[in-house]
């Protein structure tokens, strides 16, 4: 996936001492989000569906577009929520924003400004949402009132890939590095240079 790596071995001496790297999702990024994010967001949301009819698919599918909107709002809300709260328990101060390109409106986010994570920390505050909610859904759509929760569920998690592309990032990076969630991106601290 398309994004803006920039290297502190030489490559580009516009970072600060000890960044290893900084990542920010370019617009081709944005575009295989849209891509990877419809298509986690359909496979859930018909696994979830598949849970709301009692494990079986039905012969048809209605969304209440209302209903569905409103509850795509209550889980990101709770998505964030759960971000800031995992910062919170590792001693950051998060902050909430509208993160745009541009003028588009591309999603929520939740951040910590010079807060600096163990890449363990970061993988869990990255994946708590994702962690805590998907299985909530398995277990609310399996309920009577699953057959209004599916699709919301389902578009939760293709709002996941943003999380995932991050996971994807920290992964890459040595075992000792240390991270700093960006607003727009992550930067990436050598473990030496913040001991």
């Amino acid at each position: 996936m398309a994004g803006s790596i920039a290297d502190a071995g030489g490559v580009d001496e516009t970072l600060p001492d000890g960044v290893l790297a900084e990542w920010y999702p370019s617009i081709s990024t944005y575009n295989w989000w849209m891509v990877l994010g419809g298509l986690l967001g359909g496979v859930g949301a018909l696994g979830y569906l598949w849970v709301a009819s009692g494990a079986s698919m039905p012969a048809g599918i209605s969304v209440s577009l209302v209903p569905a909107i409103a509850l795509i709002g209550v889980l990101v809300a709770i998505h964030e929520g759960l971000h800031a709260l995992a910062m919170l328990a590792f001693g950051a101060r998060p902050q909430f924003g509208i993160l745009r390109l541009r003028r588009a409106h591309l999603g929520f986010y939740t951040t910590a400004p010079g807060h600096r994570f163990s890449r363990r920390r970061y993988l869990v505050m990255c994946l708590a949402p994702l962690a805590l909610i998907a299985p909530v859904g398995v277990f609310l759509c399996a309920l009577p009132v699953g057959s209004v929760l599916w699709f919301p569920f389902g578009a939760h998690l293709g709002g996941c890939v943003g999380d995932l592309t991050l996971v994807r990032q920290a992964l890459k990076m040595p075992g000792d590095a240390v991270f700093e969630d960006l607003r727009d991106g992550l930067r990436v601290w050598s473990g030496s240079a913040v001991r």
